[in-house]
């Protein structure tokens, strides 16, 4: 499971430089990102989900 703290810190740097892969978080952890068992928002949540999917 990936930890809310590695995506918070992900979704900053998307929210710095306003990109990110998505693509390549999933890869590198090997497993689907669950965004409600770690707590994001609405917001953080459909921010994510235009990225990921």
């Amino acid at each position: 499971m990936v930890s809310r703290e590695i995506l918070q810190a992900w979704l900053h740097g998307f929210e710095k430089s306003g990109s990110f892969s998505g693509t390549a978080l999933i890869a590198h952890h090997g497993e689907p990102v669950l965004l409600e068992a770690v707590g994001f928002t609405n917001r953080e949540h459909n921010l994510l989900n235009r990225q990921l999917y």
